[in-house]
């Protein structure tokens, strides 16, 4: 895979940036090739110090993409594709 394609993609997190619960989309362009986790790393990397994406555990997030949760896909190597929209959120439960 030709790892300097670039591909564009949609992230939306909900209560992972900023002191507000709402969404943030954003427009971001990437290598191909792309994992999950490397997204996550890059956004990790521009957080703010007050973001909670900044300090949040891999493993208490739950990651869509394009509706469907990565544990259906490749997990955390799932390779992004042009045009995906992911979607980042705390996981929550309760009753």
């Amino acid at each position: 895979m030709d790892r300097t394609a670039a591909i564009q993609v949609i992230v939306r997190t909900f209560g992972l940036r900023g002191r507000d619960s709402g969404l943030t989309r954003m427009p971001t362009g990437f290598c191909a090739g792309t994992t999950v986790r490397d997204l996550l790393a890059q956004l990790r990397a521009g957080a703010r110090p007050g973001d909670r994406l900044a300090s949040v555990q891999s493993d208490t997030l739950l990651v869509l993409i394009n509706g469907r949760p990565i544990q259906y896909l490749s997990g955390w190597e799932t390779v992004l594709r042009d045009g995906d929209e992911i979607t980042c959120m705390l996981k929550t439960a309760g009753g």
